[in-house]
């Protein structure tokens, strides 16, 4: 990877550095607090702790398992290897977003992002292949058993979200037709 280097690639993997654990986090709680404005407290539950949870377990993982990090990273680097905390948060993130809006697009930047993540932090020299692997798969098996469990209250919370969505559509809609009729 070393020889792959360049400016803009080095700038695009130093922001996505950024953004993978700090940003993640500030992410899991802008989303939750989206959720509750929009009065869904049970989908902001379950976002909340399915990255909350993700994060202390990749943490707690990296103290028990000690592996040490590759040699010359190009970011700063202040615990062990493995897992990946920044690819671990990300996949936590994008998984949560795409199981609550369960579009099919939702999926592709879900799998996408994840594996910019893994690219990014091997590209940087941070991690080794099976530690951005491992983070993945870690996330993955966390927020889905979160899912398992909140599954039927996200979901029906989410149909009521758009029924009201609709009512409010259509109601809408019916005030445009009469003021059309009465002009």
């Amino acid at each position: 990877m070393a020889t792959l280097h360049a400016p803009f690639w080095d700038s695009l993997n130093i922001a996505l550095n950024w953004t993978g654990y700090t940003g993640m986090l500030v992410f899991h709680i802008l989303l939750a607090l989206a959720l509750l404005i929009r009065r869904r407290p049970r989908s902001a539950v379950f976002s909340a702790m399915a990255g909350l949870s993700v994060m202390l377990l990749t943490q707690l993982l990296k103290l028990v398992i000690h592996r040490p990090r590759p040699l010359n990273a190009h970011v700063a680097t202040d615990t062990y290897s493995y897992p990946s905390g920044h690819v671990s948060a990300t996949t936590a993130f994008v998984l949560v977003i795409a199981l609550l809006i369960g579009r099919a697009w939702t999926w592709l930047l879900a799998i996408g992002g994840m594996l910019a993540m893994m690219i990014s932090r091997i590209y940087l020299a941070a991690h080794w292949f099976t530690d951005v692997v491992g983070g993945a798969c870690l996330a993955s098996a966390v927020v889905l058993l979160w899912w398992l469990a909140c599954q039927k209250i996200c979901i029906v919370e989410n149909i009521d979200a758009r029924r009201a969505l609709e009512w409010r559509s259509r109601v809408a809609r019916r005030k445009r037709h009469v003021e059309r009729s009465v002009t």
